[in-house]
């Protein structure tokens, strides 16, 4: 009967193993959730990644030589994050210098190299991998990695810190552009949130008045000039009877930007982020 038993157990730990191998979905938590660590002004987890359907995004900076599982959710109205149907898939260990893409079709994950889409992957540190995100789905998707990556807030049972922070080749100006950020724009408080690297950041910002995360477009860095932009886009609804694009642009130094946003209508606004 013990024979019997060590079969059967070894059974289950090959199952295991090819799930993870395979990207099958396999439980990363005894709640069935992931560890979303520290929650943001407007309630959400600072290093939840949230994608429309067909979207991509440049993901986080993590750790190399470490195992990471990747966890994905379809987003649904009027259900929060913490009653998602999450799944895990994974664990993987990731090079160092390298880029990699999570692709999610709604059931299989699956990660996949993504050097040849990014011409910076000689830019990483030897400690630091590039994991980016693909939602191949009909809808939008919540993404979180753990354990939590650099640069994410860190919070919550079970949550682990980050013993690599970007190096100094990554911090030109004195600051990093990755992360959380106060913003005031035209003296409204908001807060801005920039994940990614100089090979394709992504960005969103939160209004108290406007009350929802809303994504900023063309977000970049000028390592030599330490000029950074972004464009936000106001579509016609509450705040606005009509479409209004504001190009922003600001100076880095250390943990402080300054600069100015011009909108299509004709008006310019300072703005400021600090943390």
């Amino acid at each position: 009967m013990h024979r019997h038993a060590g079969i059967v157990a070894g059974i289950v730990v090959g199952l295991v193993v090819m799930a993870a191998v395979w990207g099958v979905p396999t439980l990363a938590s005894a709640q069935g959730l992931p560890v979303f660590g520290r929650l943001d002004a407007g309630g959400m987890p600072e290093c939840l990644i949230e994608l429309r359907a067909s979207g991509e995004s440049p993901g986080w900076l993590v750790n190399a030589q470490r195992p990471y599982v990747f966890w994905a959710a379809s987003k649904t109205v009027g259900v929060s994050h913490l009653r998602a149907n999450w799944r895990s898939y994974g664990p993987w260990t990731l090079a160092g210098r390298r880029h990699y893409a999570f692709v999610w079709s709604g059931g299989a994950g699956t990660l996949a190299n993504n050097d040849r889409a990014i011409a910076t992957g000689s830019n990483l540190s030897p400690d630091l991998a590039s994991a980016g995100l693909k939602n191949h789905t009909a809808g939008s998707g919540w993404f979180i990695v753990n354990p939590l990556p650099p640069g994410c807030g860190v919070g919550g049972a079970g949550a682990e810190e980050s013993t690599v922070t970007p190096p100094v080749g990554h911090e030109p100006c004195g600051g990093r552009l990755h992360g959380a950020w106060n913003l005031t724009t035209n003296s409204n408080g908001a807060k801005l949130e920039v994940s990614g690297t100089a090979g394709g950041y992504s960005a969103r910002v939160f209004y108290a008045i406007v009350g929802k995360w809303e994504p900023l477009e063309q977000i970049t860095l000028d390592a030599g000039s330490c000029k950074v932009s972004f464009v936000r886009i106001v579509l016609p609804g509450r705040f606005a009877s009509r479409r209004i694009v504001f190009t922003c642009v600001g100076t880095l130094k250390g943990n402080r930007i300054d600069g100015q946003c011009k909108s299509s209508d004709g008006g310019t606004y300072p703005w400021d982020a600090t943390r």
